[in-house]
């Protein structure tokens, strides 16, 4: 079923690494990617106060999807746990039942964006208390 919604792989390579963090301060969900020091791929986006923590961790699943090269391998790793979890569990499921979910067309966006690319792509949960 994964196989389905992310497609084959086409191109392997040394992999490119992003790390994401997510954060809610004032009301307020923010995201942000980091690839390396001085990388030009370094973003970080505020979200609308209406958004939650979990939406601004499956957008920025989709930034990195949008900015990483299609043809390199690309290991994301992130503290939340739910998006691992709606990567690499429950996206069959979601999809399933037509993306009715919480944060269903965004998941579904980043998973088309995902399936776009030609390499693999890795989800690495860290704690968010292990200073990486």
């Amino acid at each position: 079923r994964f196989h389905r919604l992310y497609g084959p792989v086409y191109a392997q390579s040394d992999p490119v690494v992003v790390h994401i963090t997510t954060s809610m301060r004032n009301g307020r969900p923010a995201f942000a990617l980091w690839w390396g020091t001085n990388s030009k791929r370094n973003c970080a986006y505020a979200l609308e106060s209406s958004a939650t923590e979990a939406r601004a961790g499956i957008l920025a699943v989709l930034c990195a999807a949008q900015l990483s090269p299609r043809d390199k391998n690309l290991i994301i790793y992130v503290a939340s746990e739910y998006v691992v979890r709606s990567f690499c569990y429950w996206a069959g499921d979601n999809e399933t039942m037509g993306w009715s979910c919480a944060n269903g067309e965004e998941l579904r966006d980043s998973i088309q964006w995902l399936a776009y690319r030609h390499a693999p792509t890795q989800f690495r949960w860290v704690s968010s208390k292990s200073g990486n």
